[in-house]
């Protein structure tokens, strides 16, 4: 018991009348654990505060200001309280009561370590309300809490599919800590149900993740969120319940492939790596997508909660080491890849693309075959700007102001992690991961971004051996989506290391009509192709590559001089040259891309033949599975892209 001996001053609210009343003594129940609280959430810088409680089952809920002093935020709360709810008011019409209602009274107590005081009724609702303070209304006293954990907001995603990974959508305030409770309920149950149903259902896990299996098809899965913090603060839980479990999709061409990768790599030496382009949300949900773009898809099968079921349950059945991701939306990284793939071993880093980009890069690595080392990423354009490695290159630019233009303006990074080697001493494992340019027309930004790239990882190499040594190993490689055919300028300075400033590649953006691809996969666009200087232009007729984005204006005229600039650069190209040795892991005999008008190979997986082997790469679906379902992303496949898979070893 807490005795509560000083003289004090409380409200009385009798008859809807408020009084004051004096008070000699007042003895209030020691609060014990469990005991009634009232919630108080009140923000840095803002000028309410909020207060919630529950009264003889009613929920109490104000909104106050933080200037206003506690007496009248008190007299406010009596009234509250004292006003029947509309099931009481039903009642008391039917059964009219003679007796008068009962005083109600509430006063609000500091508490010290060695005393507990009423506080004045003048003083301010931002100084009384203090965790730990003593609310008493009635007969009942709460004990404050100040910004207890709370849950926001709690969703299940659209899509429940065996095999893959469940992930809630949580907002939480005050905290980033959740106790998780999953219960498996029948497919009759098509509203939440109540906690005493629940309670009837074994519980089948009890963290963030639950990944169904092919026994929980049919039911549904309900999940509980209890917010909690380091100070054992717990705030009221949560409760939602998923859609029926489905079965992931079986003897489809991508369980056909994972055929060829059961188990992980377990010789020493020994390492796989998954390039994947998974197709970023705002890209396959907007109208656009499902009208324009992918037509021929079922709309369901662009929804994100079903697509990235699929890309997780596809890149864990490959067994990978590493994994390359590109066009990783930030949502979809921070809310689902990272908590999905973290609970199966792996640790991930994510870099976004500059501007106002909501999507970018991502690599995964599995913590027992590699431990991460450094971290890095840069806007290309912003690394040509100020790095010292680019100085000539940007200085050979400046020269031919409207092709920097071009460079300068495009979001478009390059992310590397240094991996140490768990099988191999003083292995390490320089890792870059990209994806280029996506306009037909710029082959020319394509190939000063591979530039820039090879002078970032080049830094990246000479910092890293500084740090650790020459003695040490360190193989490079870059994996990603460079939207370059092997014909392209780009493609071949990767692999050849060099290009000539007289490649046609250097001026292609001052001719009127593209010239012919030598790929005979490659759609090059030939008709209904507008051009402006921004090479943003497109008609809706557009028919290759990564073209995700609604133009912005539309032409269906053919492309003629008139459309260039009055004053085009008189620019003739630069000599190129790097210093690796890579080779392309997947050869070029490949389709990556497979849509309604485009074919071919945009992806690559290359690796530094001075230190890394190719094992084996796994066989690419054939034209018929592709086609199926006309094109990509179907129900099969949850990206345009095709992922890649390869085996390699250290040369030692």
């Amino acid at each position: 018991m807490i005795a509560l001996t000083r003289p004090l001053y409380h409200y009385t609210l009798r008859n809807c009348r408020l009084t004051v009343a004096y008070s000699g003594a007042f003895m209030a129940s020691s609060v014990q654990a469990g005991a009634p609280v009232v919630t108080v959430r009140r923000l840095p810088g803002e000028e309410h505060l909020d207060l919630s409680f529950t009264y003889k089952q009613k929920q109490v809920k104000m909104h106050r200001p933080v200037e206003e002093p506690v007496g009248k935020t008190l007299k406010r709360m009596l009234i509250s309280v004292s006003k029947p709810d509309k099931q009481a008011k039903r009642s008391q019409r039917k059964h009219p009561r003679s007796d008068q209602p009962s005083a109600v009274d509430a006063c609000l107590y500091a508490t010290q370590v060695s005393e507990t005081s009423v506080l004045a009724q003048d003083t301010l609702n931002r100084d009384a309300w203090v965790a730990g303070s003593l609310l008493v209304v009635g007969d009942q006293t709460y004990t404050v809490r100040v910004n207890t954990p709370a849950v926001l907001s709690l969703r299940m995603p659209k899509f429940a599919l065996s095999g893959s990974a469940l992930i809630p959508e949580v907002e939480l305030e005050f905290t980033d800590t959740c106790q998780w409770v999953w219960r498996l309920l029948p497919e009759s149950c098509d509203t939440l149900p109540s906690p005493e149903y629940l309670l009837q259902h074994p519980i089948v896990n009890t963290t963030m993740v639950y990944w169904p299996s092919r026994e929980d098809a049919g039911h549904k899965v309900t999940v509980e969120c209890t917010p909690s913090a380091s100070n054992e603060a717990i705030g009221v839980p949560y409760t939602a319940i998923s859609p029926v479990v489905t079965d992931t999709p079986t003897d489809t061409p991508i369980t056909r492939r994972q055929l060829y990768t059961p188990t992980r790599l377990e010789s020493e030496g020994q390492f796989r790596v998954v390039t994947y382009n998974t197709l970023a949300e705002p890209f396959s949900s907007s109208e656009y997508a499902q009208t324009i773009l992918y037509p021929y898809c079922d709309p369901s099968a662009l929804h994100i909660h079903y697509r990235q079921s699929l890309i997780v349950h596809e890149l864990l059945g490959y067994n990978a080491d590493v994994l390359c991701l590109q066009e990783v939306a930030t949502r979809t990284f921070q809310r689902y890849l990272q908590p999905a793939l973290r609970d199966k071993g792996y640790e991930g880093r994510f870099a976004q693309k500059s501007g106002m980009i909501h999507e970018g890069e991502a690599i995964f690595y599995e913590t027992s075959k590699f431990s991460l080392i450094g971290t890095d990423s840069a806007p290309l354009s912003l690394f040509l700007q100020t790095h010292p490695s680019c100085i000539e290159l940007h200085k050979g630019l400046l020269a031919a102001p409207y092709f920097f233009a071009q460079v300068a303006k495009k979001h478009n990074i390059v992310m590397s992690v240094l991996l140490k080697s768990k099988d191999l001493p003083n292995h390490y494992l320089l890792l870059a991961t990209t994806h280029l340019y996506y306009h037909p027309r710029g082959d020319h930004v394509r190939l000063v971004q591979v530039a820039i790239m090879m002078k970032f990882l080049q830094s990246k190499l000479e910092a890293y051996r500084q740090e650790l040594g020459q003695e040490v190993t360190i193989a490079t490689m870059i994996c990603g989506d460079f939207n370059s055919c092997p014909c392209i300028a780009a493609y071949k300075y990767v692999v050849s290391g060099s290009v000539a400033d007289a490649h046609p590649d250097w001026t292609v953006y001052k001719l009127t009509d593209l010239p012919k691809c030598e790929c005979d996969t490659k759609l090059r666009m030939q008709t209904g192709d507008g051009y402006d200087s921004d090479f943003e232009t497109l008609t809706t007729s557009r028919t290759t590559g990564d073209i995700h984005q609604p133009t912005t204006s539309v032409t269906n005229e053919q492309p003629h001089s008139s459309n260039l600039p009055s004053t085009i650069d008189d620019f003739k190209g630069i000599n190129l040259e790097h210093p690796f040795h890579f080779h392309n892991v997947c050869g070029t005999k490949q389709v990556t891309n497979f849509t309604l008008g485009y074919r071919g190979i945009l992806d690559y997986i290359f690796a530094d033949s001075d230190h890394l082997s190719v094992e084996r790469t796994i066989p690419f679906p054939t034209h018929s599975e592709l086609s199926e379902f006309v094109a990509l992303p179907s129900v099969y496949f949850p990206s345009d892209h095709l992922s890649l898979v390869a085996d390699l070893k250290w040369n030692y």
